[in-house]
């Protein structure tokens, strides 16, 4: 049934004519159709009649469809069109009578009559695929394909009739080597079935599709002669199979040749489904953004789609440089329709690019979209918070600031009423009950947040302890069932810092719950059950997070100390040393993530043993390996974390120095301590190091003060120097001073216990037994809640 123009076009120059008129068709001019269709021969003044009259209610049901408002009575006029030109059938070419029954159908469905619409189609004997002659035109083809999309949209059993178009379509239409034809509504929503049914068989795991849709798009043969926007689409259509399905088997497509560069230059080609995604998607877009005014509102919504699915792929694989170049065009080019959630996204890759000031500017406009609605602008300031708080500058105040505006529109989303008034049950000190409302909860969260990070900044320690109540007061509100995972954490923390350590592991497992692997609330876990004494527990925890974080300093220090406590400073500083040397850059292969540092098989719940217990047998002869030369351990800390991450490797070169005068090795650590010093100078962890390893090489008394006072001078609120100089001053018989330490350590710390222990001992000497007694007492109850690491080195802020 394929199309002849000869037959429809006897007179001379009828043939050529009516050939523009098609293509004038097919790309949508009918104008142009119809100007043509008044210079064909006169021979067949029924025929050309019958021609005008389907090309005028093609061109009415067109404008219909599209319309903003459309209206029964242009349909109703087109469908007069279509069937005068079946009523006069036996004048006209029976191809032109088929496609005015496809359009009828179209149009008997646009004013509703679905069951007649699906009665029209259903007569039409439709031929399938190899039912075609090999030079069946591509406009037969589509309105082929384009019959059946509108029997699909019309039947529930659609995949069948899918099944058809796409094989229609794979074989006689994305085949053409060259094509005439621009992207017109037809070849719109025929692809759109297309999507349709190449998700639902990828899904089933029939993945046929791939290759056909790859022979489509040309990544085998060269440039393809698709429309732009054709292609597109089905970009994007092979593009979400391979991210959101791909087969277990991929194979990446065959390289191909380029045209413009010489046989033999082969371009880059991917070799894993998000690669191939990802490139799918970039090329897409470069279309896009050729193509004649990008900035249509047409096109804005294919933008916004396509800017969707790079969003995604580009987050799972960690491509946040390039995202955020990506989503500064997207906002550009979609301006013309709602692209609030682009500048949304475009933040919060600023926000993890560290890039806290820029976020904070996109939050902004964010704000001031005029299109943004109250659950959007809710949306923003849940990442706005958070991220001004991580910021030095007026965090307070600007987060502060931001939660006012979040108490109004969390009261507006609630009772979907715009007022300026305070709904009292948001308020701190409010009996009236919290509606049950998601929002709600996600506003108490962030108030509990502001008042975390307070406490942790405050150093008047009355202030402190009522931001911590403040904060606890608004976790108390928060609804379970709505928690989020960044509310649980924030929970935890809150109940962490308050010593509640049972209540803060129960939190801190609910987190969990709802991200197994979730490296801030697993840290915080091991802090927690190294607070407990449970220290096989915590070992576990931090063996899984060496798995998937083997360059984490607080894991690292942590895992070290429970060693160091369990089986002594020889396994701890093997394990140390173990640790950083993966990342030396003269590390042998073997090491690192796969060498048996970090799995589960090194240990687990169930062994009593030392989870490195074969370091702890021949630790002497790894030392004297491993410490050759301090150069060692630096190239080892530098290869782990380069350059701008002095703090780091400052304080593994100080743990190490540690460990050493633990072990009476004072030249190495004296080499340990000295490499600090040429990182970062002299601070208050590198002068607390010196004093005590002179302490340890039994120096006077007054030289081990000096050393301590002189940390103290680096920092007054450094706890460890506090409660040694404290001891120092207390064995040289100045209590007075040596409780005036103890008192200072106490208001930096007040859960620490060796400053209790000290003082205790001082107030027995001076014969006050009652208050000794009292000090001893909350010394073990705070003894009990002590982890071997601070738990501020868990952040407030994720």
């Amino acid at each position: 049934m394929s199309l002849s123009l000869k037959a429809r076009g006897r007179s001379r120059g009828g043939t050529q004519l009516l050939s523009e008129i098609d293509q004038a068709r097919f790309n949508g001019d009918y104008a142009h159709a119809l100007e043509l269709s008044h210079s064909l021969p006169s021979s067949s003044v029924q025929y050309f009649e019958g021609l005008r009259g389907l090309i005028a209610g093609e061109e009415e049901l067109e404008r219909q469809i599209h319309s903003q408002t459309p209206d029964d009575s242009g349909c109703r006029i087109a469908i007069r069109y279509f069937e005068d030109v079946i009523a006069k059938k036996a004048t006209h070419y029976a191809q032109d009578v088929l496609e005015a029954r496809i359009l009828l159908a179209r149009a008997t469905l646009a004013i509703g009559k679905k069951r007649e619409a699906l009665s029209i189609l259903q007569s039409l004997a439709l031929p399938n695929a190899k039912q075609l002659a090999p030079d069946v035109t591509e406009r037969h083809v589509l309105f082929l394909a384009h019959a059946l999309t509108v029997q699909a949209s019309l039947s529930d059993d659609w995949l069948p009739i899918g099944a058809r178009v796409y094989e229609l379509m794979s074989q006689h239409f994305f085949t053409r080597t060259q094509m005439s034809v621009t992207a017109t509504s037809k070849l719109v929503v025929v692809v759109s079935l297309l999507d349709r049914y190449c998700t639902a068989t990828a899904a089933k795991g029939d993945f046929g599709c791939i290759e056909s849709l790859r022979l489509a798009l040309g990544q085998s043969t060269g440039a393809p002669s698709l429309p732009q926007l054709i292609w597109v689409q089905l970009a994007m259509t092979l593009a979400h199979i391979l991210a959101t399905t791909p087969p277990a088997d991929y194979q990446p497509p065959k390289p191909r040749v380029s045209s413009t560069r010489g046989r033999g230059n082969e371009q880059s080609n991917p070799t894993t489904p998000d690669g191939e995604a990802i490139l799918l998607l970039t090329l897409a877009e470069q279309r896009l953004l050729a193509m004649p005014n990008p900035t249509a509102r047409r096109l804005s919504v294919v933008f916004t789609a396509l800017y969707d699915r790079l969003y995604t792929l580009m987050q799972r694989n960690g491509l946040i440089s390039d995202l955020v170049v990506v989503l500064e065009r997207a906002v550009a080019y979609t301006h013309a329709v709602d692209n609030s959630q682009l500048w949304l996204k475009l933040g919060i890759a600023l926000v993890q690019l560290e890039a806290l000031k820029a976020a904070t500017q996109v939050f902004d406009e964010c704000l001031a979209l005029s299109q943004a609605t109250p659950t959007f602008l809710i949306n923003v300031l849940q990442h706005a918070v958070p991220c001004v708080l991580r910021q030095s500058y007026k965090a307070q105040e600007r987060a502060e600031a931001y939660l006012v505006q979040l108490k109004k529109f969390t009261y507006a989303s609630v009772t979907a009423t715009e007022s300026d008034d305070s709904p009292s049950y948001l308020d701190i000190d409010s009996d009236e009950p919290v509606p049950d409302h998601p929002v709600c909860t996600g506003y108490f969260g962030l108030e509990a947040l502001r008042w975390l990070c307070l406490f942790r900044q405050t150093e008047d320690e009355q202030k402190a302890q009522n931001a911590l109540l403040t904060a606890e007061a608004f976790c108390s509100k928060m609804v379970p069932k709505y928690m989020s995972l960044d509310n649980w954490y924030t929970a935890s923390l809150i109940s962490t810092h308050g010593r509640n350590i049972p209540t803060a592991v129960l939190r801190v497992t609910s987190a969990l719950g709802i991200e197994p692997f979730h490296a801030p609330s697993m840290k915080l876990l091991a802090l927690l059950y190294s607070a407990q004494n449970q220290d096989d527990h915590a070992l576990a925890v931090c063996s899984r997070l060496l798995e998937e974080t083997p360059k984490d300093m607080t894991v690292i220090r942590l895992t070290a100390q429970l060693v160091h406590k369990k089986d002594g400073a020889n396994a701890a500083l093997s394990f140390y040393l173990e640790a950083i040397q993966q990342f030396s850059p003269d590390a042998t292969p073997g090491t690192g993530r796969d060498s048996g540092l970090a799995p589960t098989a090194v240990y687990s719940h169930t062994r009593a043993d030392s989870i490195y217990s074969l370091h702890s047998t021949n630790a002497q002869s790894i030392l004297s390996v491993a410490t050759s030369g301090v150069d060692t351990i630096v190239s080892s800390i530098a290869g782990m974390y380069g350059v701008g991450h002095q703090t780091e490797q400052t304080q593994l070169l100080l743990d190490a120095a540690h460990l050493y005068i633990s072990l009476g090795e004072f030249k190495e650590a004296d080499q340990c301590i000295e490499a600090a010093i040429s990182v970062t100078d002299v601070n208050v962890e590198v002068a607390f190091a010196k004093a005590k390893l002179m302490q340890a090489r039994e120096q006077d008394a007054p030289e081990v003060i000096s050393q301590l006072e002189l940390a103290l001078a680096c920092d007054e609120r450094h706890l460890p120097t506090l409660v040694e100089l404290s001891r120092y001053l207390f064995a040289a018989g100045n209590s007075d001073m040596a409780e005036h330490w103890l008192t200072a350590a106490l208001n930096v710390d007040p859960m620490a216990p060796e400053p209790y222990e000290l003082l205790a001992t001082i107030h027995q000497q001076r014969n006050q037994h009652d208050v000794a007694a009292d000090l001893i007492v909350r010394g073990l109850e705070v003894a009990g809640s002590t982890p071997q690491l601070p738990f501020t080195l868990c952040p407030a802020v994720l």
